[in-house]
């Protein structure tokens, strides 16, 4: 049987899950565009326009990766 292939949306944001919780980073920023360039809606603090900075792994951004993580089956 043929092996199975990494999924390209979990193999997309595994390099910035890395990004530590309640803190401010540069794989923060990553995982945050990642994040919402899937769902544009999925940060409510980062809306367009907002004024707050990317980066800060937080509850909003908990929220938009596991939902992410439910969507693709990334785990």
């Amino acid at each position: 049987s043929p092996s199975p292939t990494a999924n390209a949306k979990c193999t997309a944001i595994a390099p910035y899950k890395s990004a530590p919780a309640h803190t401010y980073s540069a794989a923060g920023v990553q995982l945050q565009s990642a994040l919402l360039l899937d769902n544009p809606y999925s940060i409510p603090a980062l809306k367009p326009g907002s004024s707050v900075p990317m980066g800060f792994r937080g509850v909003q951004t908990e929220s938009a990766l596991m939902a992410y993580n439910a969507m693709y089956g990334c785990y």
